[in-house]
């Protein structure tokens, strides 16, 4: 044998490797695109059953500022809500509906926003804190 066949043979080899990796890697690629699918198409199914707890648990005008408002602007606080209303159904501590006032007391409880009174006095344009009026006039 001469070295042109040795080095032809090794190259068939060294091709055949590549296009087994080569294969290898589009399978692997394949299987993940297809977990990836699943894992997606159960977060969407996730997703629905819980639109569809709150649709169940909030009134009309509560299910509206939760999806108009709660849930594009503060996701992360819609979705401490979703699960905390959830835990209170599997509890069976939720008596009634929320109402969309109950929904922004949550939602400021979780933010630690703290209640503010505003006053609008005769003469002021816009409500004013009372807070803040009450110290305007202090100093």
């Amino acid at each position: 044998m001469t070295d042109d066949d040795e080095l032809e043979k090794i190259r068939k080899k060294r091709l055949e490797q590549f296009q087994k990796r080569l294969v290898n890697a589009k399978e692997e690629e394949s299987k993940q695109k297809l977990l990836e699918e699943e894992r997606k198409k159960k977060e969407g199914e996730t997703e629905e059953a819980k639109l569809k707890i709150m649709k169940a648990v909030l009134e009309s005008d509560a299910y509206i500022y939760y999806i108009n408002e709660l849930k594009p602007k503060y996701p992360k606080v819609a979705e401490r809500i979703t699960e905390t209303l959830i835990y209170l159904i599997s509890q069976n501590q939720l008596r009634s509906k929320l109402s969309r006032n109950d929904l922004i007391v949550l939602q400021r409880k979780i933010l630690g926003i703290g209640p503010t009174i505003k006053v609008k006095f005769q003469g002021d344009e816009k409500p004013v804190e009372l807070s803040k009026k009450l110290k305007e006039e202090n100093e």
